[in-house]
């Protein structure tokens, strides 16, 4: 995590961006933190101690394995008709759906966790 925040210092200090972008940029770090939060804390709530490990790896290798696909898919898609501009629109409207899929989710309101 310490090598994204220098680079949103360098960004935000050496390139003088706007209020806005360090406000997001801040917005975006406290989301991220608060998202691990809440996913460890389930997790440890749902998953029995003896397969905890094994399901954190999992989750990890699957999680972190996605990171070079997307880049190279990303890089692919920029280079076609749709451009930068258009390749982050499809990322957005990636992002969009992925939060709409998670509100349309009932059974996540419904775990019965104790905590």
């Amino acid at each position: 995590m310490l090598p994204a925040a220098v680079v949103y210092w360098l960004v935000t200090v050496l390139y003088l961006a706007s209020a806005w972008l360090a406000a997001g940029l801040a917005a975006w770090d406290f989301l991220i933190v608060l998202h691990l939060i809440v996913e460890h804390t389930v997790r440890q709530a749902t998953v029995p101690g003896d397969q905890l490990g094994r399901i954190s790896a999992v989750t990890r290798f699957v999680s972190w394995g996605a990171d070079p696909v997307g880049a190279v898919m990303g890089g692919l898609l920029a280079t076609t008709a749709l451009g930068t501009f258009g390749t982050l629109l499809v990322c957005l409207a990636g992002f969009l759906l992925a939060g709409l899929v998670l509100l349309a989710s009932t059974r996540i309101r419904t775990l019965d966790i104790e905590l």
